[in-house]
């Protein structure tokens, strides 16, 4: 059988059923069908059919399954592409592969290199209405490719692995024969297409006929989001790494009765401790917690334990359990020979759940899946897993780690040699280890062990920064040490047993050390030191770079609502991840009246000219400047600067002169006089350009003005208040003159709802400032800006500026058009740059790779302003205007 076979047959039994829902809308079976035929048909017109990979990059939707299914019926293999990745690992992966085809949306496609597949965008553009809905028929059989899932690689390259229909759909029909579904279950997926289990997550239900709820992003990155989004789905059955499940049991939820229809819950991609599989059963004592385990070149699981047998309470790991169907596992010793019950050996799988392989590594395919002597069938072939386990007396297996350097952290699979193949290609490092610690209880950590040139020892943030732009995030350790030389063993290899702990010390950061300065700092170091393992915590010091992650973030807001007793945002320690930043949150109301600084420092360290960024409508200094501080590396300062009245404290500015003088005067506190390196996302841009108009007129020169996408276009201003109740008023009139009596009614009746609805969200709004302050002023905060943004009319500036300007347009792709310079070209004396960066308006700020990508350009221009004032390079070409007359540099 194949994967879509299956699938039509169920749309034959089930046709106008709810298959799919997100956010947004749901789709039957039926149509579901419709709209993946056509693109199918779409496919097999580029050339896609059996054993043709077809790149897969696309957000959590409806449209997700959608496209795999249509890549399947095409006769294809999906291959998915994480978007967050670095933009040279998506390049590998594209060539590797040799897709002819890249599925994706508007917002994601500019994170692909040009060229090396067709990009089709199924969001802008794609006309699939003289494509027939029928099915297209023939192409992929039982042992045809699937899908190519790419992994770690202990090379410093990731590797393709081959998955089969077949192999596939047995691990589908254990499951459905060992826990069929019952009438009236759902089932979510929240996995990234990355990880093997999403195939289960998404083809296990649909095969059966069973809905699917598709959470966002959002709604996983926070288990109290995610229970609640659970909870509104009615999931009846979960798949989730142990890590997500701790996550789950920590946020405070009463599970037994928010998860009350969640009944079986399944745990794969790391090994279950004891004492969470017990926590687990002692808060959901009704539901079933089963531990699988198997990779991606066995088909995601191969093993299951039921709870059946002794299991230790508290101590060690939960066992791996017996063989699935058509499954056989062997633990075989260093000749390959089977060992007795009891004895450690190494884990070797056998059976239908096989990949084929890995895609263009025959000599590692070869090393990997071997012969298998334990069969005559022609063609068994064993997977050499390269874990250690035993069977135990009652026939349960037991993992007892792997035999080589490869690791499981939070799901993930991880070759500990592609790191550090990667940090020793930064050019101050000499010799590089990294090793997975667990120094406290469920915080797992990649800490790296590092040996380089003098004048580098201790450059956490540069050798940090190294590898983000090299390997996903996921990847890059969150602890760094570094050593005078690496011990060894009395044979000359490397000692890892040796390595010592990372130590509770502060490690090198960019944030010079300033000790809490009040109480609510006192107290919020306090909890970091505990979460951390610190023993130091700098109120400057962000929470990630200490090692925090975010599951730690769920603890750390635990921790905080129980210090300070008052309910705290997961999103607040993203948006403010230092001591400082939180304590002002945390102090909330009760917060002096005294004038908050509006400058932050995100990178004060460093001997290069400061750059200063403003914020955007909301007023924050978004935590993703951040990451543009971190591109610029450890000797570049990166300041922010905020709204005044953030703290609920002082009113905020009106207009875009005040807030352009009120920022003058911070960063001369900072730096007296000029040159001055400014730059603003969105409105921030507009604030920005009138501190250099300021400055200007102080005397001051500004050596560099930066533009993150901002529009000086003429807004419209909307329709006012009493149009819209008029507007309103007439529309009520004419649908009650239509219809019968009953129609009439049934309309009243609606309104009446829609009107208590609105009547309680203005309640809400009106008890908002005692509930939540900080929300509060942060609305005000947002509307005041909007209000100085209508009303600045932008002066002329003698400068030039620089225009990082977002590719991706789906709103306001005519004004670009219009206005390819977004307004500026007649504003500036000395020209406009355009600089083009992947993303839209708001993801350019939102997703981490386009804020990366931001980064590496801002900090290519702003070094070469800086060496211009310096007179150490020739000045660039002139720029010119839209109407293309020549500018003077």
């Amino acid at each position: 059988s194949t994967i879509h076979g299956l699938f039509e047959r169920q749309v034959e039994r089930t046709p106008e059923k709810v298959a799919v829902r997100d956010g947004s809308g749901e789709v039957t079976f039926r149509e579901l069908n419709r709209r993946a035929n056509r693109l199918a048909h779409f496919l097999r017109r580029r050339g896609v059919g059996p054993e043709v990979a077809v790149g897969v990059s696309l957000e959590r939707t409806v449209r997700m399954p959608e496209a795999l299914l249509a890549v399947l019926k095409s006769g294809g293999a999906f291959m998915p592409l994480d978007p967050s990745y670095p933009a040279e690992r998506l390049g590998f992966m594209l060539r590797d592969s040799e897709a002819p085809v890249l599925l994706t949306e508007d917002r994601l496609a500019g994170r692909f290199p040009a060229g090396q597949a067709e990009i089709v965008r199924l969001d802008s553009g794609l006309d699939l209405s003289a494509e027939p809905d029928t099915n297209p028929g023939g192409g992929a059989r039982s042992d045809s490719l699937a899908y190519v899932i790419y992994t770690s690689g202990s090379t410093g390259t990731p590797k393709g692995v081959e998955a089969i229909h077949r192999a596939s759909v047995n691990r589908f029909a254990w499951m459905w024969a060992a826990y069929p579904f019952e009438r009236g279950e759902v089932c979510c997926q929240k996995t990234a297409l990355s990880f093997v289990d999403s195939v289960w997550e998404i083809f296990g239900p649909l095969l059966q006929g069973i809905p699917l709820v598709i959470l966002s992003d959002e709604a996983v990155k926070d288990p109290r989001s995610l229970v609640r989004g659970l909870a509104d789905g009615g999931v009846t059955r979960i798949v989730l790494v142990p890590s997500l499940l701790r996550g789950i049991l920590d946020s405070g939820a009463d599970l037994a009765r928010e998860l009350s229809r969640l009944r079986l819950w399944v745990a794969s991609g790391e090994t279950l401790p004891a004492e969470l599989y017990s926590r687990f059963r002692a808060a959901l004592p009704d539901a079933v917690l089963l531990n699988l385990y198997g990779s991606s070149e066995v088909t995601a699981d191969v093993t299951c334990y039921a709870g059946e047998g002794e299991t230790p309470e508290g101590v060690g790991i939960v066992p791996i359990g017996r063989p699935i169907s058509n499954t056989q596992i062997y633990i075989l010793d260093g000749s390959r020979q089977p060992v007795p019950p009891g004895v450690t050996g190494e884990i070797y799988v056998g059976g239908h759940g096989l990949a084929r392989g890995y895609r263009h590594r025959p000599d590692l395919t070869a090393e990997r899946f071997i012969a298998d002597p334990f069969r005559r069938a022609p063609g068994a072939r064993l997977f050499r897993t390269g874990d250690r386990g035993r069977y135990r007396t009652d026939g349960q297996i037991e993992y007892l780690g792997r035999a080589d350097h490869q690791i499981k952290l939070r799901g993930r699979r991880i070759e500990l040699g592609e790191i550090e193949s990667a940090l020793a290609a930064h050019p101050a490092v000499t010799q590089a280890v990294v090793t997975l610690r667990e120094d406290h209880p469920g915080d797992a950590r990649l800490v790296a062990y590092v040996v380089s040139e003098p004048e580098a020892a201790g450059a956490t943030v540069d050798w940090r920064s190294f590898l983000a732009s090299r390997l996903p995030d996921f990847m890059v350790p969150s602890t760094f040490v570094s050593l005078d030389a690496l011990p060894l063993t009395p044979s000359g290899k490397i000692d890892r047993a040796a390595l010592p702990g990372p130590g509770a010390g502060r490690p090198q950061l960019a944030a010079v050390f300033v000790p809490p300065r009040n109480t609510v700092e006192e107290r919020i170091a306090g909890v970091w030191s505990d979460i951390l393992g610190a023993e130091r915590v700098g109120i400057h010091d962000n929470f990630f770079d200490l090692g925090g992650h975010s599951l730690l973030a769920v603890r750390l807001v635990a921790r905080l609502e129980k210090e300070f007793g008052r309910p705290v945002a997961l999103a607040t320690v993203f948006r403010a991840p230092t001591v400082a930043e939180l304590a002002e949150i945390l102090e909330g109301p009760s917060i002096s009246r005294r004038r908050v600084p509006s400058l932050i420092a995100l990178q004060s360290g460093g001997t290069r000219p400061p750059f200063y960024c403003v914020h955007a409508i909301g007023g924050i200094v978004q935590y993703h400047y951040r990451g543009l501080a971190r591109a610029q590396g450890p000797d570049q300062p990166f300041y922010g600067l905020q709204s005044q009245g953030l703290d609920g404290g002082r009113a905020p500015y009106e207009t875009v002169e005040e807030m352009a003088a009120h920022y003058i005067r911070e960063i001369r506190e900072v730096q007296p006089h000029g040159p001055y390196y400014l730059g603003g996302y969105s409105f921030g841009g507009k604030v920005a350009f009138e501190m250099a108009r300021q400055l200007r007129a102080q005397g001051e020169r500004t050596a560099f003005l930066a533009f993150f996408d901002t529009f000086n276009i003429p807004l419209t201003p909307g329709p006012t208040r009493l149009d819209v109740v008029r507007g309103r008023t007439r529309a009520h009139i004419a649908a009650l003159r239509k219809g019968s009596l009953r129609q009439k009614a049934s309309y009243l009746l609606d309104r009446v709802e829609t009107l208590r609805t609105m009547l309680r969200r203005r309640r809400d709004r009106i008890l908002e400032p005692f509930v939540k302050p900080m929300e509060r002023a942060q609305r005000k905060v947002r509307k005041a800006n909007l209000r100085a943004t209508m009303r600045y009319v932008a002066g002329y500036y003698e400068g030039g500026a620089t225009i990082f300007r977002a590719i991706e347009r789906t709103t306001d792709r005519d004004r670009v058009q219009t206005y390819p310079l977004l307004g500026w070209e007649k504003l500036c004396g000395e020209g406009v740059e355009i600089c083009e960066v992947p993303g839209g308006h708001s993801s350019l700020m939102e997703e981490e790779a386009n804020v990366r990508r931001l980064g590496e350009a801002l900090a290519e221009r702003l070094r070469r302003a800086q060496e211009l004032e310096l007179g150490r390079v020739k000045p660039p070409p002139a720029a010119v205007r839209s109407d293309g007359r020549q500018l003077k540099p």
